[in-house]
């Protein structure tokens, strides 16, 4: 069986390292992008079950709306720190299936992982 497929979409380094070495014991194969334009590229190209991505850059918020034009079959999960309770409730109403705050708490991020991965083979026909 394949491993499932996870996209970290970052701009920062050291966050995309964090959490890959968070992943490090898991069994997913890990995509990583630093913007969400790369992130979108990767999206269209792997069959990615779960993208968590940062939504602190106008291109993470694109990223969202693109991913729900073009009916692209990925859970996507924001993480932010900008802490607003109406921009949560945006990201949901764009596709996000949640979000939660920077910085990462590495048990909070892998509870946050196996709750939104879809089962295995939900997006393949």
């Amino acid at each position: 069986m394949d491993k499932q497929k996870i996209l970290i979409v970052d701009d920062e380094p050291l966050v995309i390292s964090e959490l890959v070495g968070c992943l490090r014991d898991e069994s997913y194969d890990v995509f990583t992008a630093e913007n969400g334009f790369k992130g979108l590229e990767i999206l269209r190209k792997e069959n990615i079950d779960l993208a968590v991505i940062e939504i602190d850059t106008v291109d993470g918020i694109t990223l969202l709306k693109r991913v729900k034009a073009e009916k692209i079959q990925t859970a996507m999960l924001v993480m932010t720190d900008l802490q607003s309770a109406e921009l949560g409730e945006q990201l949901i109403k764009a596709g996000a299936v949640s979000v939660f705050d920077k910085p990462i708490k590495r048990d909070v991020f892998l509870a946050k992982i196996k709750k939104y991965m879809p089962p295995q083979d939900m997006w393949k026909t």
